[in-house]
């Protein structure tokens, strides 16, 4: 593999970045440099057992959802019921973006439209069931209610608008 293609691999770049802000780190006070290899070390301790739960469960979601199911489900063809759908999954969907967000790129993979995908994303942004309680006792009733009604009805109009926009960027950048 020569290096043009290895730098083609966000991947790889990530680790490179962040690889040279320790070394710079390093040399302007290593004594922090440490702290900071520590905390990133612990940090990848603490999350790895997680992240390769939910590779396993990505791959099982791979063998057991049918791409039919996920286009008949979230396709284009699924139409309003399918983004009305993709934003009740948002609202219960919990975890961190490391597990929401392979999940729903192996959604894409199967045929899940743009606007689902964003759909979701905005509701699990938006509306975090764990965290209604603590909204409640802190902004009271009537805020949770209006802020969250409000962010729903406009998961879908925002999910459609991230499609639509990444469909012309998609032919703009035939034409170019």
């Amino acid at each position: 593999m020569n290096l043009t293609k290895l730098l083609k691999d966000e991947r790889i770049v990530y680790l490179l970045l962040a690889s040279l802000i320790i070394l710079i780190i390093h040399f302007v006070n290593p004594a922090k440099a440490i702290i900071v290899t520590r905390v990133a070390l612990t940090t990848l301790k603490n999350v790895i057992g997680i992240i390769i739960s939910v590779m396993i469960f990505i791959g099982l979601a791979n063998v057991w959802i049918k791409p039919q199911g996920i286009v008949n489900v979230l396709g284009k063809e699924s139409g309003f019921k399918g983004l009305l759908f993709s934003s009740v999954i948002g609202i219960l969907l919990t975890g961190p973006l490391y597990i929401v967000f392979p999940l729903l790129k192996s959604f894409r993979e199967k045929g899940a439209r743009g606007a689902s995908i964003a759909t979701m994303i905005t509701a699990w942004g938006g509306i975090r069931l764990p965290l209604i309680p603590l909204e409640v006792h802190f902004l009271g009733w009537k805020f949770f209610f209006l802020r969250n009604v409000l962010l729903f009805l406009f998961t879908i109009p925002v999910g459609l608008l991230v499609e639509k926009t990444e469909n012309a960027l998609e032919k703009l950048k035939e034409v170019i």
